[in-house]
């Protein structure tokens, strides 16, 4: 069975394509969300990939939710393994 993650109350899933696949994040992977070379969402974390790291669903605090999503759809964000 895959791993499940818990994702907090008042958090959002946002799905996430990096610039560069990811392959080595797994459920459970903090990450921080990059925009331009500014983090715009410390310590998030990774509920699920796809297509080996090319696609990434991320869980973000809601204050933050629009704002990725809509960098997300431009390409404009970067994740960083942390």
């Amino acid at each position: 069975t895959e791993p499940q993650v818990h994702v907090p109350p008042g958090w959002r899933l946002v799905m996430v394509v990096p610039v560069i696949a990811m392959p080595n994040l797994a459920p459970g992977s903090n990450v921080d969300i990059v925009v331009d070379a500014e983090v715009i969402a410390a310590r998030v974390f990774v509920a699920d990939t796809i297509d080996d790291g090319r696609q990434v669903l991320v869980a973000v605090p809601a204050e933050h939710a629009a704002v990725v999503a809509t960098l997300a759809v431009t390409g404009e964000v970067s994740l960083i393994s942390s």
